[in-house]
Parts: structure tokens; C-alpha cells; sequence
């Protein structure tokens, strides 16, 4: 099934209102009366990495992501996305849930 030109651009058009309400706006919804079972949330995180390449050179990485000039490697990627991770899951820290965000918007990624 084929999507018109006009329904996706209404789909990007929606998307961007949505992604950039979410990026501006922050609320907190009260659970007062109602019982934890019936409380619920939703988390978005959106976070700008700087420029995370993964440890393969395909030509449109950086100077200083270069493997093939020793500046970038596997390890150095590995403990990059553990800090992530830690900062991803530090975010919920003091909230209801230590799992995580609902939904993660990460800015700036290779691939």
C-alpha cells in the first residue's frame, strides 16, 4: 500500500508538533484519589548524545571519529554507550520507576 504525497506530509507535519510540544512542554499529572494501580505515567526523555559513530569508518564520521586514524575504536564506543545508558537510566532516578524512559529521542547518532 502506497501513502499518498499529502498524508505524509500531514504524518510529518504531525509528528514535528508533537516532537517539538514534547521538547518544550513538561507537566505533571496529579494522583491524588485514585488509586497506584489506576496512576500512571509517561516518560519522555529526549537527549542530545554529540555525536555518537559507531566503531565502523564509512566516510562521513568526523576527524575524531576516525578508526583508521586510531582516534575512535570499539572500546572507546562501548564505554560511550554504557554512559548512555547510565545517564538514560539516572534520568529516572527519584521517580516512580527506575526502568527507564516510555520513550527515548536521541539527537545526533551515526546510525
Amino acid at each position: 500500500m502506497r501513502t499518498s504525497r499529502s498524508l505524509r506530509g500531514r504524518i510529518r507535519s504531525l509528528v514535528f508538533c508533537l516532537s517539538a510540544t514534547a521538547l518544550f512542554t513538561s507537566c505533571t499529572i496529579s494522583c491524588r484519589g485514585v488509586g497506584p494501580e489506576r496512576c500512571r505515567s509517561l516518560t519522555i526523555l529526549s537527549y542530545n548524545v554529540l555525536s555518537l559513530f559507531d566503531p565502523v569508518d564509512e566516510g562521513s564520521e568526523y576527524p575524531e571519529f576516525s578508526v583508521a586514524s586510531g582516534s575512535w575504536n570499539e572500546s572507546l564506543y562501548r564505554t560511550r554507550l554504557e554512559n548512555l545508558a547510565r545517564v538514560v537510566l539516572d534520568c529516572s532516578a527519584g521517580h516512580d520507576t527506575a526502568r527507564g524512559p516510555d520513550l527515548l529521542c536521541l539527537v545526533e547518532i551515526e546510525n
